[in-house]
């Protein structure tokens, strides 16, 4: 295998993986997001349902 093939699978693996890592990243904050959101409707409602 010559060495530009073996440098270009490289290439792709990183910038793939890269992609990977901030596709969960993503994933992470906008789940992250929905609990706050989840969290805070959850605190208003209580509030709401105290006397």
């Amino acid at each position: 295998m010559p060495l530009y093939v073996l440098f270009a699978l490289v290439v792709i693996g990183c910038i793939d993986c890269h992609w990977l890592l901030s596709f969960a990243l993503n994933a992470l904050i906008v789940l992250f997001a929905i609990i706050v959101v989840y969290a805070m409707i959850g605190f208003v409602v209580c509030l709401d349902y105290l006397p």
